[in-house]
């Protein structure tokens, strides 16, 4: 958390065992707008 500054906010939580902060290393996601909604086949893919 120390490396990152946006993950500052979070430090106090670092002991919360509600609070769980993941990293992904791998995985699709999918950015879509109002417009695009009920077209997913329309929808760009990101791989990461």
């Amino acid at each position: 958390m120390n490396e990152r500054d946006y993950l500052k906010p979070f430090k106090d939580r670092a002991n919360d065992p509600g609070f769980k902060l993941l990293r992904l290393s791998h995985g699709k996601a999918h950015f879509w707008t109002i417009e695009q909604n009920m077209k997913e086949r329309e929808i760009p893919v990101i791989e990461f």
